[in-house]
């Protein structure tokens, strides 16, 4: 006898579905599947957990490697379309996403969804630089005030 088969919520395809992401979460030796022959890599893995409108469950993002650089699949569909200003390889902790209103757009994969685009509702999210209070100003230089304008 063979279990039943499973059938999972399927989200809109190919229509903006806003929702919100619920929590960034890691996986620190995820394993990524060799293309072409090659072999399998180990690295640190990001993906998104999503709350969706009129989906009852979560739906996530495929499993991506940390890297910001521009070559990244996580720098350039998702981080660059949420964080205003973010340049490559940017020091960054991705954590700022958590509770982000998005508009999603998704794709049918076989028996799967990819999330085929992502966009902030509204403004994207403004990172500001890191200030090291240790460091002391510069001093201006002292006004003239002799010298008239």
């Amino acid at each position: 006898m063979r279990p039943p088969k499973r059938e999972f919520e399927k989200v809109p395809v190919g229509v903006p579905v806003l929702g919100v992401i619920e929590e960034v979460l890691y996986h620190e030796n995820h394993t990524f599947p060799g293309f072409d022959g090659k072999e399998d890599t180990t690295a640190t893995a990001i993906r998104f957990k999503f709350t969706l409108t009129d989906c009852q469950y979560f739906h996530y993002s495929r499993w991506m490697r940390l890297s910001l650089n521009t070559k990244a699949t996580l720098y350039k569909k998702y981080a660059s379309e949420l964080i205003e200003g973010l340049v490559p390889d940017a020091d960054i902790d991705l954590d700022i996403l958590n509770g982000v209103a998005v508009s999603t757009i998704w794709s049918n994969n076989g028996d799967f969804q990819n999330l085929d685009s992502i966009s902030a509702v509204g403004p994207k999210i403004k990172i500001m630089p890191e200030v090291n209070l240790d460091e002391k100003p510069e001093e201006e230089p002292p006004v003239n005030e002799s010298v008239p304008f």
